[in-house]
């Protein structure tokens, strides 16, 4: 186990948000650390978890790798794969990356980022249970079904919400999404959303695992959506 990484501190910093320090290479790449911080309910906790950061690396390595045939995404390489991209100048950063950095970093493409966070839920818990058993709703939306803590859905649910800067997400209902993103790009977002879970879902159950519910997040480039 190598150290732990709480904050990050290289050149041509760009952004930092709860877990993943962002820095910018050229127009076209910005390198992303994950490291051991860990945040739950928007609150960025005191303490740091070891090798978390590494670990969330090659998860989302390994999920960007495997639902790029259902889209494509902005993964490029892992900075420990960075091998004969002449059109990656990592020189600056040639001092400052250590082997724990590297296991924690990956190479992504620069794309205008869609302020709408695409959650799909495939079992109803956490804050949609918590709506549902105050007001018979999620997302603002009636459900007429008698549910349980836990119960499958018939079928996938889009539940997409806003991505605050500060503060907490809030939930958005079908029309506010609409008029945030627009018709068409709000009904695209919410069939590849679904179809992401949903192979994500049937992965998971093949090695025991249950996938409740994930998020998406979007974005723009060259006119297409990644």
């Amino acid at each position: 186990m190598g150290s732990i990484v709480v904050k990050t501190d290289l050149p041509n910093h760009l952004y930092s948000g709860k877990v993943r320090d962002t820095y910018f290479i050229n127009d076209e790449y910005i390198m992303m650390v994950s490291t051991d911080r860990i945040s739950a309910f928007d609150v960025v906790m005191n303490e740091a978890v070891p090798g978390k950061g590494e670990i969330l690396n090659l998860m989302s390595k390994f999920w960007l790798e495997k639902t790029k045939h259902i889209i494509p995404n902005h993964f490029v390489c892992s900075v420990d794969d960075l091998k004969n991209r002449e059109d990656i100048d990592m020189n600056l950063f040639e001092n400052h990356i250590d082997r724990d950095i590297k296991k924690r970093s990956m190479i992504v493409k620069k794309a205008k980022r869609l302020d709408i966070e695409c959650i799909v839920r495939g079992y109803i818990a956490g804050s949609a249970w918590s709506e549902y058993k105050n007001n018979n709703t999620i997302n603002g939306k009636h459900i007429n079904k008698k549910l349980s803590p836990a119960e499958k859905f018939d079928h996938p649910i889009f539940t997409p919400s806003t991505k605050a800067e500060t503060g907490h997400d809030v939930p958005l209902s079908e029309k506010d999404g609409k008029n945030l993103v627009g018709h068409e790009m709000y009904k695209f977002l919410e069939k590849k959303s679904i179809e992401i879970y949903n192979f994500a879902h049937d992965l998971s159950k093949e090695k025991g695992m249950i996938l409740v519910d994930t998020k998406f997040e979007f974005g723009i480039l060259d006119d297409e959506l990644y």
